[in-house]
Formats: C-alpha cells, sequence, structure tokens
C-alpha cells in the first residue's frame, strides 16, 4: 500500500540493505540456561503450570486415543495411587468440577517432590515456577502464556463454589438515627453521558467507533463445546437475566461505624425508572479486580442468594473450592483497586470489617467492604463472647467461641488486618484474611451448643460495593459490581454474556498477555469505556487458538484506531480509509490463519502536520529494498515500524517509513539473537534507545531485529521471556515507574519481547 508522496520509486541497486546509522540502546541482561525442573504440581498432565479441564483431557487422549502422554508420570497420577489410569482423570474432573477432594501432596498449585515411593519415574518437564529461566533458543518449554496471569482466567471463565452455608444477614430494624443531609449538587455517575453498559450492544456501539476485531472463522476447530471462548461467540447480544434490582432492605448501618448509612435501590431512589437511569450509569472509570490471586477461590453467591426464596443478598460471597478436611481455607483478600481505607470496625453481624472509598481521577466514588475477615484468633474469640444480643445466632455464635475457641475456622494469632484507616491502597494490596467472623458470618451451620455443622466453618468473604447516593451525603447504595442483580444459579455471574448494567470487574489486567481473542474481542470496551488508550497488541497463535497481548494505558496523546486480524485486501482497503481521514497505522502485526495465511493487526495514529509516510503490508525482499532506497537512504526518512514474516516459503516485510523527524535512527536488521544482544551497549554508546523490538520467525530460522532513536527517558528492551518471566518483568518495571510501549508474543507463544519506556529517570 503506497500513500501518496512527491516522490517516486526507483529501482533498488545491486548493494545489500544498509543501516541509516549504527547508534545504541539499553542493555538487555543475558538469558540464561534453566536446570531440569525436580519437582511438579499434582494432576499438571500437559506441564503448563496449572490444573484445569485440559489436563484430564490430555490424559484421557495418552490413555485411550494415542495422544500424547506426559513426561512427568507423577503429575499424571492425580489420586497418587502409583499407577496412570481411568481414575487419574475422574479424581481431577470431580476436584475441577464438584467440589471433590484436591489431588494430593504436592498438590495442584504449589511445585513439590512426590512424597510416596512408586514405579512412575521422574519429571522431565520443567514447569513455571517449578525451575530456573529458559534459554531463548530453548524449543523445550510449552508454558502456557496464561499460566501466570490466572487471575484473568477467573474473571472470565468463574465457577461457582460449593454452595457454603448462608450468612444471616441482620434484617432487624436497626434504628438509623442519622439525620439525612441534603447534597449540595446531586451526585451522577457519568455526567452529561446517557446510561450503558459497557458489555451491551449499546455500550459496544460507543467503544466500537474506535476498534473492530474481526471473528476469527477458524474458531470452530479449536473450541471445545462449552468452552468460555465458545459460549461468547454464540451468545454475543443476548442479555443473560432479567435483573431485579429494584428491591427494598432495611437500611444498613454497621455498629462501629454509625454515621454512614447503606441502602437497597428501592430505598434511594422515588421510582424504579429513577434507578434505572442512575444505576445505568454506575460504570468502573478506574479498573477493578477480583479481590484475591486464589485460583481455587469461587463465586458461592450473588445479589440474591440461590434457592426458591430468593433472598436478598446485596453482596457477593466467595470461598475456596476443594479443600480438605483439616486444612484452613481461608485465602487472602487483596484490595480491588487504589483508594483510601475509611473503615476498620467490628460489627457484631459483619465481624471485622474494612472498607475502602475509591476516588478515580474523574472524581466517580465506589465504596468496597470486605466482610467477615480474621484479625487474630484472641481478638476474635472475646469479641464473639462480647455480644449480649438474644438473637439466636447470636447466642450461638456466643457458644462457639465459649465452647470451640481451637476450631479450625478461627485461624491463628498471626491473620490479622493489614491495613489502618488513611492508609492508601492499591490493586493488590493485602487486606487480610477471610474468615466467618460476626454472627452473620458463622451463619446458620451452628448448632444449639456452638458446634460447627461443617468441619471447616463458613470461612468466606463477603464483598459489598456501593455508590454514593444521589442526593443524601453519608448515604451510598448497593449496587452489584457483575451487574446481574439476580441470583448466581443463573450463570449470569461468569462473564460470558450481555448484562444491562456494567460489569465493574475488569474481564483482563490493562497490560494483559495470553487472553484468547475471542475474549478480548468481545470485552475489548472495558478499558476504553474508562478513557484508557491501547498502545500496543500483538495478536500471537498457540497451536490452534488466537491469544493477545497488550497494554491499555491512560493520557496517551491523540485519537486511535485499531483493527484486528484482517486480511491482507482488508487491511489495504482500512487504511486507505483511515488515510482519507488523516490517520496511518503506526504498528502492525501478522498472524497466520490455520491455513496459513498471513492476517493484519493495527494501530492507528492521527498523521501529524505535513508528514508523509510510505507503509506497504507484504514486501518482497526486492521491494523492501527499493522502499529502503527510495525513502531512507535517498528521501532521509525514518523507519517506524517493521514485521517480518512469511508467506508460502518467503520471506515478507511489513514496514511503515515517514518524513517526520527522519534522522538519526538505526534499525538493526534481520540478525540473531546473540548478535543483537552483541550490539546492545555499541548502540547505546552513540545515543540511540530502543523504540521497537520485533523477532521474525522465518523459514530460514528466527531472527530477532530493532528500531533504536535518539529518545528521552528511559527505554529497556528484552525479549525470550517464557509467559512466568514476562510477567515478572512487567511487575519490577511498573513498580518502577515503566510502561510496555511494544510487545509481541511468539514462538507459539512461549516466549515475549518487550520495550519499556519512562519519560524520565533514574533509568533502574
Amino acid at each position: 500500500m503506497r500513500k501518496p508522496t512527491s516522490h517516486h520509486s526507483r529501482r533498488p541497486t545491486a548493494a545489500p540493505l544498509a543501516l541509516a546509522l549504527a547508534f545504541g540502546i539499553a542493555a538487555a541482561p543475558t538469558v540464561l540456561r534453566a536446570q531440569l525442573a525436580t519437582s511438579f504440581r499434582r494432576g499438571d498432565v500437559n506441564g503448563n503450570g496449572v490444573v484445569d479441564i485440559a489436563d484430564p483431557i490430555a490424559l484421557l487422549g495418552c490413555l485411550f486415543l494415542g495422544g500424547a502422554c506426559s513426561s512427568c508420570p507423577d503429575a499424571a497420577d492425580s489420586n497418587d495411587d502409583g499407577k496412570i489410569d481411568l481414575s487419574d482423570a475422574s479424581n481431577t474432573l470431580t476436584w475441577l468440577f464438584v467440589g471433590g477432594k484436591k489431588p494430593p501432596l504436592p498438590g495442584p498449585y504449589d511445585c513439590g517432590v512426590d512424597p510416596t515411593v512408586d514405579d512412575l519415574g521422574g519429571c522431565t518437564y520443567e514447569l513455571p515456577g517449578c525451575g530456573g529461566r529458559t534459554n531463548e533458543e530453548d524449543e523445550g518449554f510449552e508454558g502456557d502464556p496464561r499460566t501466570a496471569d490466572v487471575l484473568s482466567r477467573i474473571h472470565y471463565a468463574s465457577r461457582a463454589a460449593p454452595d457454603p452455608d448462608r450468612e444471616e444477614l441482620d434484617e432487624s430494624e436497626r434504628s438509623v438515627k442519622l439525620i439525612p443531609v441534603p447534597r449540595k449538587e446531586p451526585y451522577d455517575p457519568r455526567p452529561g453521558i446517557p446510561p450503558y453498559a459497557w458489555n451491551s450492544p449499546v455500550g459496544r456501539s460507543y467503544t466500537g467507533t474506535v476498534a473492530h476485531f474481526a471473528v476469527d472463522p477458524d474458531a470452530s476447530i479449536h473450541m471445545e463445546r462449552g468452552s468460555p471462548e465458545a459460549e461468547i461467540l454464540t451468545t454475543i447480544g443476548s442479555v443473560c437475566v432479567e435483573p431485579e434490582y429494584y428491591v427494598k432492605a432495611s437500611d444498613r448501618t454497621f455498629t462501629d461505624w454509625p454515621d454512614v448509612r447503606f441502602q437497597a435501590p428501592a430505598n434511594a431512589f422515588g421510582s424504579q425508572a429513577e434507578a434505572l437511569v442512575f444505576l445505568g450509569k454506575v460504570h468502573a472509570e478506574q479498573p477493578f479486580f477480583l479481590p484475591f490471586s486464589d485460583a481455587s477461590v469461587r463465586l458461592g453467591h450473588g445479589w440474591f442468594y440461590s434457592g426458591d426464596d430468593k433472598k436478598l443478598h446485596r453482596a457477593c460471597d466467595y470461598s475456596r473450592s476443594g479443600v480438605e478436611e483439616g486444612e484452613d481455607p481461608t485465602f487472602l483478600v487483596k484490595s480491588s483497586s487504589w483508594g483510601r481505607v475509611v473503615a476498620v470496625i467490628w460489627d457484631g453481624n459483619g465481624g471485622n470489617i474494612v472498607g475502602v472509598e475509591h476516588t478515580a481521577p474523574g472524581g466517580q466514588k465506589i465504596m468496597i467492604l470486605y466482610l467477615h475477615l480474621r484479625n487474630g484468633k484472641s481478638h476474635d474469640v472475646a469479641k464473639a463472647k462480647s455480644s449480649t444480643s438474644s438473637d439466636a445466632k447470636y447466642v450461638k455464635y456466643r457458644a462457639f467461641a465459649t465452647n470451640y475457641p481451637d476450631h479450625l475456622s478461627w485461624g491463628t494469632e498471626d491473620q490479622k488486618i493489614q491495613v489502618e484507616v488513611g492508609d492508601d491502597v492499591a490493586p493488590g494490596t493485602v487486606i487480610g484474611y477471610a474468615g466467618n467472623t460476626g454472627a452473620g458470618g458463622a451463619g446458620s451451620g451452628l448448632n444449639d451448643d456452638g458446634s460447627p455443622e461443617n468441619w471447616r466453618g463458613n470461612v468466606h468473604l463477603h464483598v459489598y460495593f456501593a455508590v454514593p447516593n444521589p442526593t443524601t451525603e453519608d448515604t451510598w447504595v448497593w449496587v452489584d459490581p457483575y451487574g446481574v442483580y439476580s441470583q448466581v444459579d443463573t450463570g449470569c455471574y461468569d462473564l460470558l454474556k450481555d448484562t444491562q448494567f456494567s460489569r465493574l470487574y475488569a474481564p483482563f489486567y490493562p497490560t494483559f498477555h495470553g487472553v484468547p481473542y475471542e475474549i478480548f474481542a468481545y470485552y475489548f470496551g472495558y478499558y476504553p469505556d474508562m478513557g484508557y488508550d491501547l498502545q500496543t497488541l500483538s495478536v500471537h497463535r498457540k497451536d490452534n487458538q488466537l491469544l493477545v497481548s497488550g497494554s491499555f494505558q491512560r493520557d496517551l496523546p491523540g485519537r486511535w484506531y485499531a483493527q484486528g486480524y484482517m486480511t491482507l485486501e482488508e487491511f489495504d482497503a482500512k487504511a486507505d480509509s483511515y488515510w482519507l481521514q488523516g490517520y496511518i497505522p503506526r504498528e502492525t502485526c501478522v498472524t497466520k490463519s490455520l491455513s496459513g495465511s498471513p492476517r493484519y493487526t493495527a494501530i492507528w495514529r492521527h498523521a501529524l502536520a505535513g508528514e508523509q509516510i510510505e507503509h506497504r503490508a507484504a514486501l518482497t525482499n526486492t521491494a523492501w529494498q527499493d522502499l529502503w532506497d527510495d525513502r531512507v537512504l535517498d528521501d532521509e526518512w525514518r523507519l517506524e515500524d517493521y514485521f517480518a514474516y512469511t508467506s508460502g516459503n518467503s520471506t515478507r516485510h511489513c514496514a511503515l517509513v515517514t518524513s517526520h523527524e527522519g534522522r538519526p535512527f538505526t534499525f538493526s536488521g534481520l540478525l540473531s539473537s546473540s548478535e543483537l544482544d552483541a550490539k546492545i551497549d555499541v548502540y547505546k554508546a552513540n545515543g540511540l534507545l530502543p523504540v521497537s523490538v520485533h523477532v521474525a520467525e522465518l523459514s530460514s530460522g528466527r531472527k530477532y531485529t530493532g528500531i533504536f532513536r535518539p529518545v528521552e527517558g528511559c527505554w529497556k528492551v528484552f525479549w525470550g521471556r517464557n509467559p512466568a518471566e514476562y510477567q515478572q518483568l512487567v511487575d519490577d518495571h511498573v513498580a518502577l515507574g515503566y510502561q510496555v510501549w511494544k510487545l509481541q508474543g511468539y514462538a507459539n507463544s512461549t516466549r515475549f519481547a518487550v520495550v519499556f519506556h519512562k519519560d524520565e529517570g533514574p533509568c533502574h
């Protein structure tokens, strides 16, 4: 695709492709070879670091269909009986889906050696987190890139927990002595914008103006029936429930926090129509994540309790599944987003409670309350005994503390609330430990003498979301963070269908990797809806499946567009259309369909005043040389983006050259990993830093390229990182103020290359 310029193309010379200039880059650490793993996760048949439905399927394929067998027989021995047979697949499936016993030590989550002597033989694979680093050129690693991002998988494919004892809500007419104080100005969650959910057809009509991702026509080939990806493609546009959001319940205050009141929607609004408009505007202006990272935690109850009585719950309950008898069922409770702790209190019904108020950059407020936390065994037992209520559940709760003070569900002295009022928290900040404190936390599962009916007690996390009442100070309205407002057993609390109200939980992280393409395309609107822009995007294949990695960020300059998985003809047509609107493709990646045809994904930026460009998506070697000679050597333009790939057995080049800020720059050319690594210090010494890295998978082998310029700020480049290592790089560099500038997944999605950038130092 040649864009209009004032120049004509000239024939290439016989000289080899040259560098514009030879300058520098920030150092990339040498990649080290890993040692063989000596430990494993029980049940991890395919060796990808996570135990899920793919593992029993792989085992059945080995046993009955002639498929590949596990390189770690002990991992395949899910029930640890010293043999590999159908019972192992059954054991894993029972644990995953019906609350059966967790696979024996070392278990499905932690790495360890086999405590049982058998004749199965040792492991010959390496697992993420169980071994050392892996060499860039080592083709043996076939890890699932989602392993290091388990939480995002839970967001769109959560499973309900086995139904624990219900929390006993305190529905007594507790006197609320607050005198309502009118707000000076009504609170509006989305001023000047009509109500809509980002995860609805109407919402997609808004966010769809900046991006479109074509459905992969090969999707049905790799999707299992009933998988989240298949479910999404077959249910787009259907609302999962008729929400029951306009419900009444007693206003709620808490014992040690009497000046703040919480209301159900029907108490807060004069009519259903008024509530509909207000709740339709409730949305996330900053990302919210599930308040835990333990992959065994599942949703037990939503806005209403499951069952025929549909008793109002107003919250979400989470508890661990697959816990063995005698194992503490607690889990770490973590902050869902950035905010400030406004309450650390005790309530007779809710137990230990932490309240966090989240204020987004635009002023939107959301309150989250975490109930039934532990705060040290002695403290919690003493608080339980101090109640004077004659209500039956309080009588049982006191008996529980008096007669069974050493029960497992009380936890330990060290399991305490980790925050104080006034603390600032961020996503993942540890709040405390899930417990069953408070008469409501212990629930209905206590006998008259206080003994728990269930050995585990009712250890769970109860989470309230609330937003400010639009007209009354110090009053908040309960909202459903999933936007469902109905029973959990409808399945609607999985993020698989449209809802009338916005989901507040993020479907994946803003900087993400290994998200299935169908999930990304369907839930793309979450971040653009709150003002995040797409900085970089890579579509890459994992066997027969398409995966997506990228980064949404705030405050990127200028408007942008994105289009995904296009044929060459579609790409050229879209590029021509955007060119007429003044936009050029600043970043392009190429992946292959299952039949081997190239598919193009691009992010467009606004062309600068007076900027001339040429963008070609499928240049032969000769045409690439021609473009280089014409524009770079003769016209002194610079190369802004480059991606090499194969079409058939021939190399093709996708490149953008621009007249804007041409020299100096350098393009490394197609090198081996060690050759590019060797040039890094030379480039850096001459004042150029990496603005792009690309790994080309060609018929002649894997080649590495970089574009380097004299740019301000701090820049770092890495490649050859497996998913867990890449995730660690992101964690470490974000903590130092860096953001992902450019990202690519490659090597069957088992490797990542990344450029990090921050505007000013220190350049750690």
